[in-house]
């Protein structure tokens, strides 16, 4: 039985203004993917110095919606925050997706008491849903399914699904394996990426678990994220030992693998709605644009950390969004991509 509660506005919501702090010219320092667009790069700053932003995604009405510990927040493209709290108690895990409902789903769990992991589900208005999760289950990553689910990541060694009404399934992956990453597939599946540092797993609508051999991949690696591509192939990355791009058919088929300059290990990435792929490099300190034709191009921000991890989407008119890795601030970055 899922724990709802209904939030009035004056007590649970606060409409601030965010400001535009820096605009910094980009400019390539690499050879530009066909028909590249250098953009800007906005540092935000948002109106409470102690908000740490998490995983980022777009929301319905123009928005961008992200967490933050104890609480959701959503950004219109207008400038004004709005704060919703969780239960007492909750914090949410830095990852957050838009629902096929239009709602905002993401994992949370008690940090007061006795352990206890749910999926919470957040209305565009603010009204909060939590589904629990058995025992002492935990969901780190979520995303939204092709079968119209949503899918997360589990403790345990497992793979979890819960429909917009809360019903809830778990899966168990083979022995000694674990998800990290996890994204809706081009082919009705769920993709996700595995502790063994030489697998990607796929999972039915159903819950049948393949795993596909990743060739060359070594001890050292790990594939932090994934996507699925506009090519319809998924795409994932590796920030350990030699960093790299790589990508896959749906019929497990590798493609290829793509080594950016001067070693820099691509954490989070996402596709763009022309094709190509964004992708954030920690170590250096930049956005990247991948054509899947192999040519990179790099695009320095001037910030000292940026989030490791899957926390990065595009905005509805073709910003791409993630947060710079401190507290009060995000980063907005127009690249001519729609």
């Amino acid at each position: 039985m899922a724990d709802v509660r209904r939030c009035s506005a004056p007590a649970c919501v606060r409409l601030l203004c965010f400001a535009v702090i820096s605009a910094i010219g980009l400019a390539l320092v690499a050879p530009a993917a066909a028909g590249a667009v250098a953009g800007r790069v906005h540092m935000i700053a948002l109106p409470d110095p102690t908000i740490a932003a998490g995983g980022v995604t777009r929301g319905p009405g123009y928005s961008m919606w992200f967490t933050d510990g104890g609480a959701i927040l959503r950004i219109s493209h207008a400038g004004r925050l709005a704060v919703h709290p969780l239960h007492d108690g909750w914090d949410a895990d830095p990852s957050i997706v838009m629902g096929p409902d239009g709602a905002l789903w993401f994992p949370e769990y008690n940090v007061t008491g006795a352990p206890v992991g749910a999926i919470g589900r957040m209305s565009p208005g603010g009204d909060l849903a939590d589904f629990p999760l058995p025992g002492k289950v935990f969901a780190h990553q979520i995303a939204a399914g092709p079968d119209g689910n949503l899918w997360f990541t589990a403790s345990g060694g497992r793979i979890g699904r819960i429909s917009t009404v809360g019903s809830l399934v778990l899966f168990d992956l083979p022995p000694r394996e674990y998800a990290i990453a996890i994204t809706g597939g081009p082919d009705g599946n769920v993709w996700f990426t595995e502790g063994r540092p030489d697998r990607i797993g796929t999972i039915t609508p159903a819950g049948v678990v393949t795993e596909f051999g990743v060739p060359h991949a070594c001890c050292s690696d790990y594939f932090e994220s994934i996507t699925a591509g506009a090519d319809g192939n998924v795409w994932f990355t590796n920030d350990h030992g030699r960093g790299w791009i790589a990508a896959m058919r749906p019929d497990g088929t590798f493609l290829g693998r793509w080594i950016p300059k001067d070693g820099l290990h691509p954490t989070a990435i996402t596709a763009a709605s022309d094709g190509d792929l964004w992708y954030l490099a920690a170590d250096g300190e930049l956005a990247g644009r991948f054509t899947p034709g192999g040519k990179f191009a790099y695009f320095p921000i001037d910030i000292p950390s940026i989030y490791r991890h899957n926390r990065m989407a595009f905005g509805h008119d073709g910003r791409l969004w993630f947060p710079d890795g401190q507290y009060g601030t995000f980063v907005i970055v127009r690249m001519g991509v729609s």
